[in-house]
Parts: structure tokens; C-alpha cells; sequence
């Protein structure tokens, strides 16, 4: 599971969306014992804001993810499987429809001869088509929805997975009588709700963090956790010496 945040930054001067998440996956599994069956949960770490090969989109999904049908759209739309990317996802998006996405979830959900929609996903997409930076939320049966849709009006952030309850209690608040807000101020905001989140949820853990303009896609997660790392050898170098 994990925690993704989305913010559309229209205020100042260069229009951002900012999307921030963390990088925890969680493995399920089945282990049998002497007498009974034991639910097994593994940790592990992933990067979950991927760019596309033409560095126009950032894709982030959450639900039931490490399956073939997920595996194989992923790859498609991020152009991995060369001519057999998913056509025109602009159009798509814009039209609001995703029709593999509803495919992938369908496929993802069946279990034996029945339908597990707990196996089903969701996801952000964050893009720069025609240098105009966007965010679109995609339901697991492909509609997409951005703030421009009369069904989310003048919603401008959103957050999705096992986390965003945290995350999204801290962005009404501190959201809550705007309008629009600036690059700057939505990296800090969408940063501090993900944090918020992996202090209170068991499915998510670390930041990672990718800021997209009309001229480009910046990421910048490996540098938050190299300056995380390095603060906490710090700290204990620092208790170390008090005991030197």
C-alpha cells in the first residue's frame, strides 16, 4: 500500500503540479503452520512516481499493483515496450475515459471465477501535454477526473492510497479557504502530508517527490533520502561523541 498526494500550484508565475509520495510496498502472503495458516506481511521499497520515455507524465498508482496485467500497462503507457504504448493517452485523459486502465483493473480483479475488487486500483497522473501542467485521477473502471470536470469543481489536490485519510486531513486544513496556491508552497504542503502520513500509517514510509512544469520533470526523491540519511548518521555521530 502507500500514500500519493497530487496539487495543481497555479499561483505565481510558473504553474507546477507537484506529487509526492512515499516509497513503502507492502507483500502479502500465506504461511501454514502446525496448526493453523499465518497472514504474512513484507516490507519493502519502490519507486512509485514513474516518467514516461518522453518525459511528458508522471504515473503513480495504488491498490493490488505487483500483478501481470498491472506489470503490463504500467509498461505500455510508460513506452517500456516500445511501439506498444498505450495511443494518445492525452486525448483519453482529456476525454475523461481510460479504457485499458478498466481492462487492467478487470483483469487484476479476477480470482478464479469470481470478482476480488479488493484487488482493484487506482492512480494519478500528473503531465505537461502542450506545456500546460496538469493532474488527472483515475477510478478504477478508467474514468479520469481532473479540476476542470464539473463533478470535482475547484479541487486543485487530492490524495489516494492506504495514508490519505492523514494526508488529506492535513490539506483541508490547511487548504481549506483557497482558491490556488503556488509551486512553492504546494511542494512544502504536499511533502508535510506525506510525512504525515508514514507517522500514522503502517503502509507507508520515506518521500519521494517530483515536481513537473510547462519545461520539464524534476525528481527529486533520491536526493531527499540521501539528506535524510546523512542527517541521521549525524544525529548519531553526535551521541557517539558524548560518549567519548
Amino acid at each position: 500500500m502507500t500514500t500519493i498526494v497530487g496539487i495543481k500550484a497555479y499561483g505565481g508565475n510558473k504553474p507546477a503540479v507537484v506529487m509526492a509520495t512515499d516509497f513503502q510496498t507492502t507483500k502479502e502472503f500465506y504461511r501454514s503452520g502446525t496448526d493453523a495458516i499465518y497472514k504474512i506481511l513484507e516490507k519493502g521499497e519502490s519507486q512509485k512516481l514513474m516518467i514516461d520515455d518522453k518525459r511528458q507524465l508522471v504515473f503513480s498508482m495504488t491498490g493490488t499493483v505487483n500483478t501481470p496485467p498491472v506489470n503490463k500497462f504500467t509498461r505500455r503507457l510508460l513506452g517500456s515496450l516500445g511501439d506498444d504504448k498505450i495511443k494518445d493517452i492525452e486525448r483519453k485523459l482529456k476525454r475523461g475515459y481510460v479504457p485499458e486502465f478498466r481492462e487492467m483493473n478487470m483483469k487484476n480483479c479476477i480470482d478464479g471465477r469470481s470478482l476480488n475488487d479488493k484487488r482493484q486500483c487506482s492512480a494519478l497522473i500528473g503531465s505537461r501535454f502542450d506545456n500546460d501542467p496538469n493532474l488527472y485521477f483515475i477510478a478504477p473502471m478508467g474514468q479520469a477526473t481532473d479540476n476542470r470536470k464539473k463533478d470535482m469543481p475547484e479541487t486543485f489536490y487530492i490524495s489516494i492510497g492506504s495514508g490519505s485519510e492523514y494526508a488529506l486531513k492535513l490539506l483541508d486544513s490547511e487548504l481549506k479557504d483557497l482558491k490556488v496556491i503556488d509551486p512553492k508552497n504546494a511542494i512544502e504542503l504536499a511533502s508535510w502530508a506525506v510525512r504525515e502520513a508514514t507517522r500514522n500509517d503502517i503502509y507507508s514510509a520515506g518521500s519521494d517527490l517530483v515536481v513537473i512544469t510547462s519545461e520539464e520533470i524534476q525528481q527529486f526523491g533520491r536526493q531527499i533520502k540521501d539528506a535524510s540519511d546523512e542527517a541521521v548518521r549525524q544525529v548519531l555521530s553526535d551521541i557517539v561523541d558524548k560518549f567519548q
